[in-house]
């Protein structure tokens, strides 16, 4: 967990060969660095940490060192 200007407060989550998911913007941070986290665990709570008005989550994915859509990795409901 960070805090990046613009950002707020930032969790990066690394899952592994390369992987990485980032969250901004949260609060109620609810795990610690180096906790193990598992599908559907809630890690924090959206917030309205940087520089935005009202509550709002910033997610982002990475893998092979580029940024990815996310659309592609979530589950449509």
């Amino acid at each position: 967990m960070t805090f990046i200007r613009g950002f707020g407060t930032t969790i990066i989550v690394d899952h592994g060969n390369g992987f990485y998911t980032v969250y901004s913007h949260v609060t109620n941070v609810e795990i610690n660095e180096d906790s193990e986290v598992r599908a559907g665990d809630v890690i924090a709570y959206m917030g309205d940490s940087g520089s935005i008005n009202g509550s709002q989550l910033h997610f982002e994915i990475y893998g092979e060192g580029k940024k990815l859509n996310p659309e592609k990795w979530l589950r449509k409901k």
